[in-house]
């Protein structure tokens, strides 16, 4: 079985990271994207792994060159000379994708979550048309800072409210909430969280947002769908048909979006040329007018991390998904807090505080009293004493001064400085940079 991975593309949106290497061969979770996919891949049978490239198809090479030895599995490049869009590609490599003419997967390779193939290939074979999509609910949860949120709820939050509030919401803002809090918010607040929401964020909503989020949390979780981000999809829920495809509306048509995986039968093949074409405008709308599209919930998490907000994201969503499935690759001990994955070759000084959700490279260096939250820290970088670093990347050999304090999706390219005592706020910075004076407002550093 085979399967095309769309990796073509210039990475502009995840710069400065890829200025220094192709998108696909950055580290998430200390392991390349393109590798989480072709492993899950691997799992699901396929025994062909296609590479759709232009950008810098020299580096993949080179890297995926061992992991095909490795894996025991054949990974070729369809090398495009000019931009192909989504469809084009599929015209591009249709020699090989007609080899067998078995179904195959096709897949864009932003997309992180836990990778149902197998389940794709049995529902696929179930109706045997042309095209099933992977679709998924889009979602984002809004979990606002409250000072002294406890039981009483604080000092400041209880008199205000007054006193109707403490009795009917209960002590624990867990239990005690009752029926109303459940039927007033829909059967969607609960399957479409879905079973991960409760355990993870404990039965009573109350004491697992401690340790992974910090004690001072409240629990004010915002429902936000946002389809117009992405191609959605309607379909009829019991059969999967897809009755209509609409790339990014301007106005709600369905929260369910394209997740951006599929699996193909050859005949889809007669529906793309070797030209610039896109699968959600120019193939899906015309598959799903003749009733060979087909629809595919995705259960578990999903995010495209294409861009560093994203990115930081959807490293909560996998180092969440670690927890529930594979728990002692996790971090544990003093000062972690939360779920933190760290490499074998990292070193953490004393007194720090890591976590949540964040991952430390290979060769990493953490020295004394350093906060670290929400953020990823590559290969080689170096974060020095008491430095305070929240929802950040911070690039291969990279270093972050004493006493830093960096936020705000704040992304270090390859090489960057920043000298010690500074404030860096939202700020993206090339490769080999050094930064010597503190960056208030959100910019690219050229």
């Amino acid at each position: 079985m085979k399967a095309l991975i769309l990796v073509g593309g210039f990475g502009t949106r995840l710069r400065p990271l890829t200025l220094s290497r192709p998108k696909p061969l950055v580290e998430f979770g200390n392991k390349a994207i393109l590798l989480h996919q072709i492993e899950a891949l691997v799992e699901a049978g396929v025994k062909h792994v296609i590479l759709a490239v232009s950008y810098r198809a020299e580096l993949l090479e080179e890297e995926l060159r061992h992991q095909e030895a490795r894996l025991g599995i054949k990974i070729s490049m369809s090398h495009e000379t000019t931009p192909l869009g989504t469809a084009g590609p599929l015209g591009l490599a249709k020699q090989a994708l007609l080899a067998d003419m078995e179904p195959f997967f096709v897949l864009n390779s932003d997309v992180i979550c836990d990778y149902p193939f197998k389940k794709m290939l049995n529902f696929h074979k179930t109706h045997s048309k042309e095209g099933t999509i992977v679709s998924a609910v889009v979602l984002t949860l809004v979990l606002t800072l409250v000072p002294d949120f406890g039981p009483d709820l604080g000092p400041d939050f209880g008199p205000d409210l007054g006193p109707d509030f403490g009795p009917d919401l209960g002590p624990d803002f867990g239990p005690d909430l009752g029926p109303d809090f459940g039927p007033d918010l829909g059967p969607d607040f609960g399957p479409d969280f879905g079973p991960d929401f409760g355990p993870d964020f404990g039965p009573d909503f109350g004491p697992d947002l401690g340790p992974d989020l910090g004690p001072d949390f409240g629990a004010f979780v915002t429902k936000v769908e946002e389809p117009s981000k992405y191609g959605v999809v309607v379909y009829d829920e019991q059969t999967g048909k897809i009755d209509k495809f609409v790339e990014k509306p301007k106005v709600f048509v369905s929260n369910k979006i394209n997740a951006g995986m599929y699996i193909f039968n050859p005949d889809v093949l007669k529906r793309v040329e070797e030209k610039f074409m896109s699968l959600e405008k120019e193939v899906f709308p015309f598959m799903a007018k003749d009733g060979q599209l087909f629809s595919f919930d995705l259960s578990g998490f999903w995010m495209d991390i294409g861009q560093p907000k994203d990115f930081i994201t959807g490293t909560a969503l996998y180092l969440n998904y670690l927890r529930q499935t594979n728990p002692s690759i996790l971090a544990q001990g003093e000062g972690i807090v939360g779920n933190v994955l760290v490499h074998p070759s990292a070193k953490l000084g004393h007194g720090c505080r890591i976590g949540p959700n964040v991952v430390v490279g290979p060769d990493v260096v953490i020295e004394d009293g350093v906060c670290l939250s929400k953020s990823t820290v590559l290969g080689g970088a170096k974060v020095r004493s008491h430095a305070w670093v929240q929802s950040c990347i911070v690039g291969w050999k990279s270093s972050v001064g004493q006493w830093v304090r960096m936020e705000n999706v704040s992304v270090l390219g390859e090489d960057v400085i920043i000298e010690d005592e500074l404030y860096v706020n939202g700020a993206r910075i090339l490769p080999h940079k050094a930064i010597a004076s503190s960056v208030a407002d959100p910019q690219i550093i050229m």
